[in-house]
């Protein structure tokens, strides 16, 4: 007992000196310390650092045929006259793939000694977008936000993506065109990973946990897509938010999580409306099937009361509900909200006069609508669709670590927790099926970008799970048991304790519930384990 009350003590002792370093040990506004939630801060901010300082010597050397076109409308954007925006974006587009191409070359011992060709590339460059704009203009492409470096309807594509342009707008008038397009992308990138980390601590996850997250969304070739000038950036900040906002509504925070999830999918519809339909109708089969599953879990649960006898009347934040009035299944209100989303993401393309899915398949069997278009297009999808993924099936046996962090990520979200796994393997089949509806082997990894948010969010709850001992076959090592302190005897003053019970009335350990009377403070406590019942 006397050890007991100085553990006490000095657990007091500590926590004084928390509340007097400046309220460490305080929760936070989430219930969680406010020590422990500014060092979260402090490294998330510092894998932001790394990220940014580990893309800096790619500040230029990135551009995508696709980067023009986002390019020029953000010009346009400023204020940039169409000819202004043309050639300020073939200045940009030029240099950078000028030094793209050389770069390989300084590196090669063959070609020490030899010109590296920057100027030869540049100005090869250039002359072929003047003839190509030329050219674009005699056609009929004259009118438009994008730049005519292609035909009327390849540029109508970009038209109806006008929310990245609009991003890189800002960046580009504080920074220039080159900085601006890296520091955009920078951004984008750091906020995913930040998103990726909520994401994870919404769904339960611990902070070191969390943090993993963050920086496998740095790490992984997902990365490579977000860091360069074109949409990919925005579209998975939308999908992390979008994801964030579907597991804080399964975590019973449902009106904040549609909101979130709303107003994700509305930013979605304005970079990319296409990903965002397949995103919010693959989210909104897992939540039918999570409704479904709710449902009869709910079916049985009232089947048993009654064949128990029990009263169906229940008491639920504070209003009573008899058994007349059922409660909708856990989710349905989220399934609701992700249906309209959909139906309105399939009818504002329609009603804003973009490019549809047809035009999408038009232009992927007519090389960007430079050859005629096909009379009967399915057919040749169909076979075009086999052999492509053939093919990305036969790339990624070679090296499957992609595959295999898919099962494992698969399984881990799934045994963390079913209705976070389902949404999260949802995001992912989103990304499959955007590659499936556009299978063209040169593109393919930006695409199918959205799949990696599976190992993003699968490998962290995986660590998460071998901590908590819940993988089969593997039980974490159990933590070193402290050695119990000596007894100290009651005098202080370094004597063995006595042997003998001490006599009634003695204070100190062992003392209380005893009759009063005996010898006064001095008698030593007894040891507790020579204790003798009373008879």
């Amino acid at each position: 007992m006397r050890t007991r009350e100085a553990a006490r003590v000095l657990g007091a002792v500590r926590e004084g000196g928390r509340e007097r370093e400046g309220g460490r040990g305080r929760p936070g506004p989430a219930g969680f310390p406010r020590g422990a939630a500014r060092r979260t801060a402090a490294w998330s901010l510092l894998l932001a650092v790394v990220c940014a300082l580990c893309q800096l010597p790619t500040w230029i050397g990135r551009e995508s045929p696709d980067t023009r076109s986002y390019l020029s409308y953000s010009l346009r954007v400023l204020g940039d006259s169409r000819e202004e925006a043309t050639a300020r974006t073939v200045d940009y587009y030029c240099h950078s793939r000028a030094v793209a191409s050389t770069r390989p070359r300084a590196a090669d011992p063959r070609g020490l000694g030899r010109s590296s060709g920057y100027l030869r590339e540049r100005t090869s460059c250039e002359r072929d977008l003047a003839a190509r704009v030329k050219r674009r203009t005699a056609e009929g492409n004259t009118a438009g936000m994008v730049a005519p470096f292609t035909g009327s309807r390849f540029a109508a594509i970009f038209e109806a993506r006008p929310g990245y342009p609009y991003v890189l707008a800002p960046f580009i008038a504080c920074f220039g065109v080159v900085w601006g397009l890296w520091a955009a992308s920078v951004v984008l990138t750091v906020l995913g990973g930040v998103v990726v980390l909520l994401v994870l601590r919404a769904a339960g996850a611990p902070a070191p946990v969390a943090l993993v997250g963050q920086g496998l969304y740095y790490a992984l070739p997902s990365v490579l897509e977000t860091m360069r000038p074109m949409a990919e950036g925005a579209t998975l900040l939308c999908t992390g938010l979008v994801l964030l906002g579907c597991v804080r509504a399964l975590r019973g925070r449902a009106r904040s999580g549609a909101a979130l999830v709303a107003a994700a999918l509305a930013a979605q519809f304005w970079v990319k409306y296409s990903q965002g339909l397949l995103l919010a109708g693959c989210l909104a089969a897992a939540y039918a099937v999570l409704v479904a599953r709710a449902a009869l879990r709910d079916r049985a649960a009232v089947r048993d009361r009654v064949v128990r006898g029990r009263a169906v009347r229940e008491r639920e934040q504070g209003r009573e509900r008899g058994p007349g009035r059922r409660r909708a299944p856990e989710g349905a209100g989220m399934l609701a909200v992700l249906l309209a989303l959909a139906a309105v993401t399939a009818a504002g393309p329609h009603l804003l006069g973009w490019p549809g899915s047809s035009e999408s398949m038009q232009e992927l069997l007519t090389d960007h609508f430079n050859k005629p278009d096909v009379t009967d297009p399915w057919p040749l999808f169909v076979e075009l669709s086999l052999h492509f993924w053939a093919d990305w099936l036969r790339r990624g046996l070679m090296a499957p670590l992609m595959l295999f962090a898919l099962g494992v990520s698969a399984w881990a979200v799934l045994r963390y927790d079913r209705r976070t796994g389902a949404v999260v393997i949802a995001a992912a089949l989103a990304g499959v099926l955007n590659q499936a509806g556009h299978p063209d082997i040169v593109i393919g990894p930006r695409l199918i970008v959205l799949v990696w948010f599976l190992p993003l969010i699968g490998l962290p709850l995986l660590l998460q799970l071998l901590l908590d001992g819940r993988v089969p076959g593997f039980r974490p090592a159990p933590p070193p048991v402290p050695p119990a302190a000596p007894a100290l005897p009651d005098g202080g003053d370094g004597a063995e304790p006595s042997a003998e019970p001490a006599p009634a009335g003695a204070e100190g350990a062992g003392s209380r519930g005893r009759p009063e009377g005996g010898p006064g403070r001095g008698a030593p406590a007894p040891a507790p384990a020579l204790r003798r019942p009373a008879a």
